[in-house]
């Protein structure tokens, strides 16, 4: 899951503003916050982050190395620190919790099929 980003796309200055004109006066008490925004964005990383898409290939291409069978479930690039890794742990035990009282518990772990041509 990614966090924000600000560099390397145009999403701020695209997201900022709709097409339709009458609903942009309509939001117009939001612009101060719109115009804080990107400024507060880069205020979530750690001096020197490099907080550029890439990295989400670059975690993708990483966990597709991995065997099969030891990949993550989830995995996160946040370079704004925000708790993502805790909200997934929580979310995570609340759905094994709820699987296993369904009596699924046996989903909740992969197990590698043989290969391709033995018994």
């Amino acid at each position: 899951m990614p966090g924000p980003f600000t560099q390397g796309t145009e999403h701020f200055p695209h997201a900022s503003r709709a097409h339709d004109d009458a609903r942009t006066r309509a939001y117009a008490a939001l612009d101060p916050m719109v115009a804080r925004n990107e400024e507060a964005t880069e205020g979530l990383f750690p001096p020197g982050a490099d907080a550029h898409p890439r990295a989400v290939a670059e975690e993708i291409v990483r966990v597709l190395a991995l065997p099969a069978g030891t990949r993550p479930f989830r995995t996160v690039v946040d370079f704004s620190q925000a708790g993502v890794e805790e909200v997934n742990e929580v979310l995570r035990r609340a759905q094994e919790d709820f699987v296993t009282r369904l009596g699924f518990g046996e989903l909740l772990h992969v197990r590698t099929a043989p290969a391709l041509g033995t018994p």
